[in-house]
């Protein structure tokens, strides 16, 4: 996905988060689904850091 923002971020956590890391509502992530998105949002900004951005 592109963005014509410059300094906007996205980090897809469509499959960062499986069913079992969801709360019993089917919506909200527990814990380790938490840490889970926390791990792809540093991968995603590490990222861009590394290319000077």
């Amino acid at each position: 996905m592109k963005t014509r923002c410059r300094h906007c971020r996205l980090a897809n956590l469509s499959h960062a988060i499986p069913t079992d890391d969801l709360l019993p509502d089917g919506v909200h992530p527990n814990q380790a689904g938490m840490e889970k998105m926390a791990a792809a949002w540093f991968a995603a900004l590490s990222a861009d850091t590394a290319k000077g951005r």
